[in-house]
């Protein structure tokens, strides 16, 4: 790693375009001298927004590659396969965050590989539907070929899991039912999905499920079949698998459904059903087919209707199985009925939200039943809906811990790990919160920036928010614009103090709406 000054720092940034002339300008002119060591410039950097951990560590290893991918600016790593890579960006100009997919080298150059990818990617750039990650942009120009997909702001099912383990009934369905609905709306056009696993699918900031990767599993296939890890094509050697156990044809759309039961197998029993292992020759295996063990006998509390609906899924007989993606849609909306009417023990109220898979995205016999059980849905809402709260934090675990802390006082949870973008939707009227929590020990000064751009703004400046801030940071309470439903805390950071403190300043908004 080369060692820079902040000048030196300066002119590469300026050299590989992260920085123009005239943002150079106003940097020095606001720091007054260029007589400033490199760790203070690089943090002033940062501070600003004006540069990323990622792009700057790049800089100090001499690369002036990879910092842009078309119109995109990149910022930062969010994923890596075993055939593309993954990063968010932003556009040149108009600053519009998105995700980027682009092929890895070794692949780049293999005519086939990339020529698929381009085919396959325009098949996603057709697909529109609110529970499947668009395509915007397919590109085959430069050296390396890329997509451009929404960026949501959340994680995987995968990593979801991995921090839940289990999810109540209303949960799980729910989310399957997001699955479904998306599911259902590619087979109408005739297009399958064939590499369905948590991996590939996205829980937003709202908790609705979308899903990721459609026909980009056969790219996988033909670049990867020798190998078998955590890279894309792990469920791909899965569906080969399956086929060859139920004796289908190749590209059975059926196996989609199979899978889709198999994330719900794991969503409810909090372990998947066939045991997870890299070794290719076990994948391909018989018998980890045949011994799954029912749903019923890992968790008899659960209904039997709601494990009914895995043990059609998940038929080795495909005709026994759901034929179509809508058929297992239907069932999950009459389960949801079920378990938003409480009939059973397992309820959790708060996991009941029509939001994510609306009726009006339905057609037909299902579309009529999602109509009739939305006004059931409705009614448990307005029963057990409080208020909504947004929080701002970038990690994951943090994440979780303020998810439950809220949820288990009956709050719906908004998830959020980038200010400057809270603060966007906020200003331009995301509907539906009531609060919004910045949480400064991980984010830093721009969480105190993002709090106080609340209260400046007429559109937000009524809005309830409360400033965490972490150690070492008790100077910067003074710096935090507070009022009658604004609030700084100090650490240590104590969740029940933090309920209180936010269900006071809600009762205060509450009030002054009644006044």
């Amino acid at each position: 790693m080369i060692e820079l000054t902040a000048e030196r720092l300066a002119k590469r940034a300026f050299d590989v375009e992260l920085l123009d002339e005239q943002q150079l300008r106003a940097v020095w002119t606001e720091i007054g001298t260029t007589s400033i060591s490199f760790k203070e410039f690089q943090q002033f950097l940062l501070r600003r927004g004006l540069l990323t951990s990622y792009q700057i560590d790049r800089l100090l290893r001499g690369e002036y590659s990879g910092f842009f991918y078309g119109e995109y600016k990149v910022l930062y790593p969010i994923g890596s396969g075993a055939f593309a890579k993954a990063f968010r960006a932003e556009h040149k100009e108009t600053g519009q965050a998105v995700a980027i997919k682009a092929l890895r080298q070794r692949y780049a150059t293999d005519p086939e590989v990339t020529g698929q990818f381009v085919r396959e990617g325009a098949v996603g750039v057709m697909l529109r539907h609110p529970n499947v990650v668009p395509i915007y942009e397919v590109s085959s120009k430069g050296d390396t070929p890329y997509l451009v997909m929404e960026f949501l702001e959340g994680r995987s099912l995968r990593q979801f899991l991995k921090l839940r383990h289990k999810l109540a009934p209303a949960e799980a369905v729910r989310l399957m039912a997001d699955i479904c609905a998306g599911l259902a709306y590619a087979a109408e056009r005739g297009i399958s999905h064939r590499d369905l696993r948590p991996a590939n699918v996205m829980i937003t900031s709202r908790g609705e499920a979308k899903l990721l990767d459609f026909g980009l599993a056969a790219i996988a296939h033909h670049a990867e079949l020798d190998k078998v890890d955590e890279g894309p094509n792990a469920r791909t050697i899965d569906y080969v698998g399956l086929e060859r156990v139920t004796g289908v044809r190749k590209n059975d759309p059926r196996s989609d459904i199979y899978f889709a039961g198999a994330i719900l197998y794991e969503m409810l029993a909090g372990r998947p059903p066939m045991p997870e292992t890299t070794d290719r020759i076990q994948r391909l295996s018989t018998v980890r087919y045949t011994e799954v063990v029912p749903l019923a006998e890992i968790d008899p509390e659960l209904p039997p209707w709601l494990t009914g609906i895995v043990d059609k899924a998940m038929q080795l007989a495909v005709e026994r199985r759901y034929q179509r993606p809508s058929e297992m849609l239907a069932d999950l909306l009459v389960a949801a009925h079920r378990l938003a009417a409480g009939d059973t023990p397992l309820l959790s109220p708060s996991a009941v939200n029509t939001a994510s898979f609306g009726p009006n995205r339905l057609n037909g016999h299902a579309g009529e039943l999602a109509r009739k059980v939305a006004l059931s849905f409705e009614q448990a809402e307005s029963a057990a809906r409080t208020k909504a709260v947004m929080v701002v934090e970038p990690h994951p675990r943090m994440q979780e811990v303020f998810r439950q802390a809220f949820a288990d006082s009956g709050y719906q949870v908004l998830l959020m790990s980038d200010p400057d973008r809270a603060v966007q939707n906020l200003q331009n009227g995301l509907g539906g919160v009531d609060m919004v929590v910045f949480y400064a020990s991980a984010i830093g000064r721009p969480a105190v920036d993002a709090f106080n751009r609340l209260a400046d703004d007429p559109r937000t400046a009524d809005l309830p928010a409360v400033l965490l801030l972490g150690k070492h940071q008790g100077d910067w309470h003074a710096d935090a614009r507070r009022g009658p439903h604004r609030a700084a805390m100090s650490a240590p950071l104590r969740i029940r103090k933090l309920r209180e403190l936010v269900a006071r300043l809600l009762a205060r908004e509450v009030a002054a709406q009644i006044g």
